[in-house]
């Protein structure tokens, strides 16, 4: 299967044309049991072409189009993710790629890899970052409930 992922990610020939994609990266450290290391990093993508709701009535929102990409080798992980993204999507400089993530440094490079990307940090580290700052202020409640008024979910990109 790996090898065939491979193949997959070395062809870049994806037909799927959306005008928006959307890309979630984030690391979570994994405790090792064996070797020098005590533990690694391994870093994750999904991507996603929007939101839409489970059914007509329902307030739950599932992802369009969802893949992923997940690896342990965090040295080239935009130049194998990019690929796994070019080999399902026809990304060319008309398709917007939002990449959403923390602050980490190796997330915001996800963007040279794009012809048209931007990079946001992700609604749930600005809404730490805002309970963080604001921690005991009477100011909190009334900021959070403003920001999520002013900011609301993505939906379907259709």
């Amino acid at each position: 299967m790996e090898k065939e992922e491979e193949k997959k990610r070395e062809e870049a020939n994806g037909t799927r044309r959306v005008p928006v994609l959307f890309v979630e990266a984030d690391g979570y450290w994994c405790s090792m049991q064996e070797g020098k290391k005590k533990s690694r990093e391994m870093r994750m993508m999904v991507a996603h072409e929007g939101c839409e709701a489970r059914t007509p009535s329902s307030r739950e929102h599932g992802l369009v189009g969802k893949t992923h990409y997940l690896d342990l080798d965090s040295k080239d992980f935009w130049e194998k993710a990019s690929r796994h993204l070019y080999s399902r999507y026809d990304i060319d400089e008309n398709t917007v790629v939002v990449i959403n993530g923390d602050r980490a440094s190796w997330i915001r490079k996800g963007v040279e890899y794009f012809p048209k990307a931007i990079y946001q940090v992700d609604r749930f580290h600005i809404r730490r970052d805002l309970r963080r700052l604001l921690q005991g202020t009477k100011e909190l409640k009334g900021c959070l409930k403003r920001w999520t008024r002013a900011t609301p979910k993505p939906s379907s990109v259709h």
